[in-house]
């Protein structure tokens, strides 16, 4: 192209512009024009929609071109140049030869597409109006499912059991109740760093994440239908078996301390944007970091089961979330337990006396006529859960968690020291016995932190373990209980002040105090040179700093003087 023949009375702006789309013009016989969507030609020019606007409207104010525009879809705009205010050599068009007008330009460059044949299909009224019923049904039911939520306060197996797939959906509220405990656990455990650390500064942030979070629920009452709970829904498919939404969202919560660490002022994660490319990409590059580090350091690796640690595992609240999530509405075998755990020759005597009363009295109570079927079923069931999570301390934290519930809640409500060390050692001392090892203390100090925690760390958490307790069908009916009781004698049933069957009592029948003592120092003393036990209790606020002890109602918690 040669140079535009400069005018005066054109600013250096539009002898540019005007130089850059004489470089684009083709000629169609005698017209010279540009068929070019201005967004494409600001695009290429490097300005604004506006600017390329603003420089068209005043060349053709000054007659050196004129536009015509044709809307619609597939339409676009034609620029026709004055070749008497031009001095170039435009290109040779590619569509013709022929002279053409600025219309038969537009017809020419932007033709009309073919519409496409509707192929709609029209329903009849009878169609219409059985959509609408079966549309009205779906709702009434989700409807009446958020009042059974509302009625009972948490969903039970009842009610899962009326949704369209209850295992499905059981499992995509799980996975909310593990981002609930993400909420408050990492704050939780920024508090513990920060003690360890000595860092008050950091502890207080960590204290005011916490306080902020700990009403927070990821979902309402009446969350069926929601948002949150579909793409929770959404998860249970994407994660299948192959990924444990407890390690998945250890890492997206993992991202979001680093944030907070870096200084940023960073929320908890979009629950909405869990599986989006972000989220899904950070879980890729952790899990191949982790797999790649396994198969180069196997006697190092953390996790037997999972290549992803989970956070928060051993807290018996996520790991009761978890095994539920592996293993849906599976009731509990305390029969079992106790089978497999109690030996008539190598158990310790305690443990062989408590047995022997459970099954001398769960005989008795069959053989009771003043017991109604219902009440001997009731009081049965309860002597073996007792018996099974009370004759040591071996029973699963997270099962006794759930068994225990209103014990332990009421351990925690009726405690009014200020040695909150106290109360956990009585809610980490399943077996009731008076331990008097130090090593023992500590680990049944470490496990009732971590079940307080479990029932007080964020308000959903009661809630939560309720509705586990009756999707596995262990919850007690307290008024049955009670009539049991009453009518098959007090006496012959020693309960504690919390509600537990008293087995240190029963011990007591054909113990002494002292060989009770004896026999704990005894079991202390076999197991505590074990590596594995002494690691079990190292780094926890209650091991770092003996000192704060005096300075905070927490016993161990860092406070300012």
């Amino acid at each position: 192209m040669t140079d535009l023949v400069y005018r005066r009375e054109l600013s250096d702006n539009l002898q540019d512009f005007l130089s850059f789309v004489g470089s684009k013009v083709y000629a169609y016989g005698e017209t010279w024009a540009l068929a070019l969507d201005k967004s494409q030609l600001a695009e290429a020019y490097g300005k604004s929609m506006r600017t390329i606007q603003r420089y068209v409207k005043e060349l053709e104010k000054k007659d050196y071109l004129e536009t015509a525009t044709k809307v619609g879809k597939g339409g676009g705009t034609v620029i026709v140049f004055n070749k008497s205010m031009l001095d170039f050599e435009p290109k040779v068009n590619p569509v013709t030869e022929e002279t053409l007008s600025t219309e038969e330009l537009l017809d020419k460059l932007y033709p009309n597409k073919p519409k496409k044949e509707t192929k709609k299909k029209y329903r009849s009224k009878a169609v219409i109006a059985e959509e609408r019923i079966r549309k009205q049904k779906r709702q009434g039911k989700i409807e009446e499912l958020n009042d059974m939520l509302e009625e009972t306060g948490y969903p039970t197996k009842e009610f899962w059991n009326q949704t369209p797939e209850p295992e499905r959906y059981y499992r995509a509220w799980l996975i909310t109740r593990m981002y609930n405990f993400y909420a408050v656990y990492y704050p939780e455990k920024m508090k513990n760093e920060a003690e360890a650390d000595d860092n008050i500064f950091r502890y207080k942030l960590g204290e005011l994440i916490q306080k902020r979070l700990t009403d927070y629920d990821v979902l309402p009452k009446r969350f069926l239908g929601t948002s949150n709970f579909t793409v929770a829904l959404n998860m249970v498919d994407v994660l299948s078996d192959d990924i444990n939404p407890g390690a998945y969202l250890t890492v997206q919560f993992n991202f979001m301390q680093f944030l907070i660490n870096q200084g940023k002022n960073a929320n908890l994660p979009y629950f909405n944007s869990l599986l989006n490319e972000k989220s899904a990409k950070r879980w890729d590059d952790t899990y191949a970091y982790r797999e790649g580090f396994r198969k180069e350091h196997p006697y190092h690796a953390t996790s037997p089961d999972e290549v992803v640690e989970i956070e928060g595992y051993k807290v018996p609240h996520m790991n009761m979330l978890i095994a539920e999530y592996k293993n849906p509405f599976t009731k509990s075998g305390y029969e079992e337990y106790l089978k497999m755990f109690v030996d008539p020759i190598t158990s310790p005597k305690r443990v062989k006396v408590i047995n022997a009363y459970f099954e001398t009295i769960t005989e008795e109570v069959k053989n009771d006529d003043s017991l109604e079927e219902e009440e001997a079923q009731v009081l049965t069931e309860w002597l073996t859960q007792q018996t099974a999570i009370h004759i040591a301390s071996r029973y699963p934290d997270h099962a006794y968690l759930i068994t225990s519930l209103d014990q332990l809640t009421d351990k925690i409500v009726t405690f009014d020291k200020d040695n909150k060390r106290q109360l956990y050692h009585d809610l980490g001392n399943y077996s009731l016995d008076k331990a008097v090892d130090p090593i023992e203390i500590k680990v049944r100090t470490k496990t009732g932190y971590f079940q307080d925690f479990s029932i007080t760390g964020s308000s959903t958490f009661y809630r939560t373990m309720q509705a586990l307790r009756n999707s596995r069908g262990i919850e007690i009916d307290k008024e049955v209980l009670s009539s049991a009781i009453n009518k098959f004698g007090k006496r012959k049933i020693p309960i504690t002040e919390h509600g537990d069957l008293d087995v240190h009592q029963v011990a007591l029948t054909q113990m002494t105090e002292k060989e009770i003592e004896d026999e704990s120092l005894g079991n202390a003393s076999r197991i505590k040179d074990k590596q594995k036990y002494l690691d079990f209790f190292g780094g926890m606020w209650y091991d770092i700093k003996e000192d704060y002890v005096a300075q905070s109602n927490r016993d161990g918690r860092m406070v300012e003087e």
